[in-house]
Formats: structure tokens, C-alpha cells, sequence
């Protein structure tokens, strides 16, 4: 954990810098897609006010139901579920729900020989209840449409925001608990709310609210890298692994994330896992030697040697005319450690440049392979130029 906070003290003086690496995410990340009906024109929706706020709605983001008070999570401190694992949980059950839906409107549409769509419905909903089977029109907006605010909340936003700056610090949450009501899925009063709690000095209702703004915002990484560096300092390593896996989904592009990310897996003796950020972070950045390195290192560490030979290996290939005598002497020492000292040997030899000796460590190497390969008086040679 040391590692990691004086990485962390290095790379942000305010959360996490970005890095300007430019290359594309080669989709490391997975998650299940959700197949979801499109949704009726726009203008099926109900009239709007004039002089609203907008903000942009995306229809897979997370979404707070109906008769849920999200203020109860943030006060809930009896329960042994921690705050992002119930978030987590609605989101899951979001998804699953819009699933859901998506199946059974999938199956109205195209229909089953010999099953009527009121039996398809009936059978769909077993288990669940008996619903209405008059399907109600499909209001809402499109993918990434805009939401108008109602002007009162805007006003009260407003309102709250200026409380904020005047110190008057309980007027702003009062304010602010008001619009939750009102709007239980606006981002910006739950940031609000954090602000105010960290003039406080209650770092943990901060970070709550911002937790909240964050599965709010999913694409903002603004938030989740913040709560990662909250959950360093304060030892959640769960938390932490959370934070940083939704930070690289919302910018897959910042690499100083997936190092953060495969140091965490480190620590937490978690090998496997370090090995696959280290290699991904190669992936996305070919310079990036170290990354390949410490990818080899730790397959070796889970006892996948082959796996560490393989991708050192790929990459001399891919790099005949330019080879890093680092990799080389990483690679034999794994090749050597599996008894195939003539690979090791050769890897070795392509590697000496034309006019330049080998660097000790690659020396030493030679010289210990071709004792094992027989080669007696090579292996003096190597030991006569050591010795000099």
C-alpha cells in the first residue's frame, strides 16, 4: 500500500493526472451489453415548461426507482453493506430489469408459432404477478437525449449553491435534501452535497454523495478517481478495486489508471490479475517496457513461466532491429530456468550488436549456457572475458 500512496502523491495533486497517451482501449474492459427495444418518438413525451434546465439522459445509465430515498443509503450506518455494494446491487437489477423488458418485447414483436402474444406476456411474467396485459405506450427519451429540468429545482440548485458559498452551510443541505426528494436522479445535488460535507469535515458523507454522483455520472472519471484515492488512504482495498475498474470503463485511455490498477492487484498478492493489467497497459502502449516486463514477471510468479516466455518473445519479434537487452536478459533467465538453455543461448547471441560487447549480465548468461550445452570451451571463454 505504500507503493500505491507514493505513486498516488506523485501522479495527483488532485486525484489522478490523465495521461496523453493516445490510443484506443482494446475493449480489456467487458461488460454484458444490454439489448434494449428502441424507444417511440420524442415527442410522445409530456409537454415541457418553458425557461428549464436541460441535462443529457442516457437510458443505460443508473437510475434510482421510485419510492426509493437515496438519502437512506448515505445514513445508513448500521448495515454491513457497504455503500457501493448497494449501488452496485440496483444497478445489477436495473440492467437486468431493462433485460427483462427487452426479451418480452423482442418476443411480442416477432412471436412464436402457435403462441398468442397475450400467453407469451402471461408466461413472461410468471412468478412475478399478474400485470395488466394492455401494454401502456413507451414514454421516455431517446439514447443520449436531453432531459429538461424543472425550473423550481433549477432555482433551488441555484438557491443551494449560493448558500454554499456563504458558509451557510446547513441551509444548503436543507436545500439540497429537498431537491433529492424532488429529483432523486440529478447528479449535481449529491455533488453539491459532498462539497458541503467537505467544508464540514465529514469525509465520509463526502465521499458518500459523491459515490452517488458518480453512478450518476458514469462517464465521468472525475469521481471515481477521487473516491479511488479516498479508498486508498483509507485502507478499502474492495472499494478501491471498485472505484478504479469504473474510472477505466469512463476513460480507458489513462494508462497511470491501469497502473494503479495492477500495483493495487500487487499489493493484494492478487498475481494473476497484476500480470493481465500489466499486459493490457502493454498492449495499449507498445513503448511501455516496463509494463511488458512486469507483466512477465508476475506470470512467472503464478507459475505460468510459459506465458512469460511467450510475450517477451513476441516482442523481440516484433522489434528485430531494436532489441532491449533488459527483455533479453529477462527472457533468458526464464528460458533458463525451464532447461532450454540453447533458446536462451540464441536469444542471447541475436541480441550482441555488430562492434559492441555483450552487456555482464547477458556474459555471464552465455557463459552458463553453453556449460550446460556442453560447449566446454566457450563456456572459458565467457569466463575469461568476466574475468577480465
Amino acid at each position: 500500500m505504500e507503493e500505491i500512496d507514493q505513486k498516488l502523491e506523485e501522479d495527483h495533486p488532485n486525484a489522478i493526472d490523465h495521461s496523453d497517451n493516445d490510443i484506443d482501449d482494446d475493449d480489456t474492459q467487458r461488460d454484458v451489453e444490454d439489448d434494449e427495444g428502441e424507444e417511440e418518438n420524442a415527442s410522445e413525451n409530456e409537454e415541457e415548461g418553458e425557461g428549464e434546465k436541460d441535462t443529457v439522459e442516457d437510458e443505460d445509465q443508473f437510475r434510482f426507482c421510485d419510492g426509493v430515498n437515496p438519502l437512506d443509503f448515505i445514513h445508513d450506518n448500521n448495515s454491513s453493506i457497504q455503500l457501493y455494494q448497494k449501488l452496485e446491487e440496483l444497478e445489477y437489477e436495473a440492467k437486468a430489469n431493462k433485460k427483462r423488458k427487452a426479451t418480452q418485447q423482442c418476443l411480442l414483436e416477432d412471436g412464436i408459432s402457435g403462441v398468442s402474444p397475450a400467453d407469451m406476456m402471461e408466461l413472461m411474467n410468471f412468478g412475478q404477478g399478474r400485470r395488466s396485459k394492455k401494454r401502456s405506450k413507451k414514454r421516455g427519451r431517446q439514447r443520449g437525449s436531453k432531459k429538461k429540468i424543472d425550473e423550481n429545482i433549477s432555482r433551488m440548485l441555484g438557491d443551494a449553491n449560493i448558500h454554499y458559498a456563504n458558509r451557510r452551510y446547513e441551509m444548503a443541505i436543507a436545500v439540497l435534501r429537498e431537491v433529492v426528494k424532488l429529483e432523486p436522479n440529478l447528479p449535481e445535488s449529491y455533488h453539491t452535497l459532498g462539497l458541503v460535507y467537505s467544508a464540514l469535515g465529514e469525509s465520509e458523507k463526502e465521499m458518500g454523495f459523491y459515490m452517488i454522483a458518480a453512478h450518476l455520472t458514469p462517464k465521468d472519471s472525475s469521481h471515481w478517481k477521487k473516491l479511488f484515492v479516498w479508498s486508498i488512504e483509507q485502507g478499502d482495498i474492495g472499494q478501491a478495486n471498485y472505484c478504479i475498474s469504473k474510472a477505466i470503463k469512463a476513460d480507458p485511455k489513462d494508462i497511470n489508471l491501469r497502473s494503479h490498477h495492477a500495483m493495487l492487484y500487487a499489493e493484494s498478492q492478487d498475481y494473476q490479475k497484476a500480470a493481465e493489467v500489466y499486459e493490457q497497459i502493454y498492449q495499449l502502449w507498445r513503448e511501455n517496457i516496463d509494463a511488458l516486463k512486469a507483466a512477465a514477471k508476475f506470470y512467472q510468479k503464478c507459475g505460468q513461466v510459459e506465458r512469460s516466455i511467450c510475450i517477451l518473445e513476441e516482442h523481440l519479434k516484433s522489434k528485430p532491429d531494436g532489441v532491449n537487452a533488459s527483455v533479453v536478459d529477462l527472457l533468458g533467465a526464464f528460458l533458463m530456468e525451464i532447461k532450454a538453455h540453447d533458446r536462451a543461448l540464441q536469444y542471447i547471441e541475436q541480441s550482441q550488436v555488430v562492434g559492441k560487447e555483450l552487456p555482464l549480465n547477458l556474459k555471464v548468461k552465455a557463459g552458463i549456457c553453453h556449460l550446460h550445452l556442453g560447449n566446454m570451451e566457450m563456456a572459458q571463454v565467457h569466463c575469461m572475458h568476466i574475468s577480465n
